[in-house]
């Protein structure tokens, strides 16, 4: 599991938020999450206020949202242009989608845009 988890209000998020964590069981305890109701419609301005806010301590933070706001924000947070591979990743962005940045920052609250390297991206179609 993450260090810290920020869920969208939305039913849909906090239903999968309940099946990643009744899916690993035992094998590890899940951070509280804090379910933030401006994760619904959040513009990328509104997702970095609520990702500067994660605990100092946390190594590993997940944010569960929503398409136009989550792959806009990708899209900003980008150090560069994507690698090749994820070229189009951002224009459209289905549901269940995942992104793992690697950020460039000393703290959460220092994180800024253009300041992040995506490791990894996947599709519920690419994991097929």
């Amino acid at each position: 599991f993450p260090d810290a988890a920020f869920l969208s209000s939305a039913l849909r998020v906090q239903e999968t938020w309940a099946g990643l964590v009744e899916g690993a069981g035992r094998a590890a305890a899940p951070p509280p999450a804090q379910t933030e109701r401006a994760l619904y419609l959040a513009g990328p301005g509104t997702i970095l206020e609520i990702l500067r806010g994660a605990p100092a301590a946390a190594r590993t933070v997940l944010m569960l949202g929503h398409e136009p706001g989550t792959p806009a924000m990708l899209a900003r947070m980008q150090d560069g242009p994507p690698p090749e591979a994820l070229a189009g990743a951002f224009a459209r962005y289905p549901t269940a989608a995942v992104s793992v940045l690697e950020l460039a920052a000393d703290s959460w609250a220092e994180t800024q845009f253009g300041a992040a390297r995506i490791i990894a991206h996947a599709t519920p179609k690419t994991l097929d």
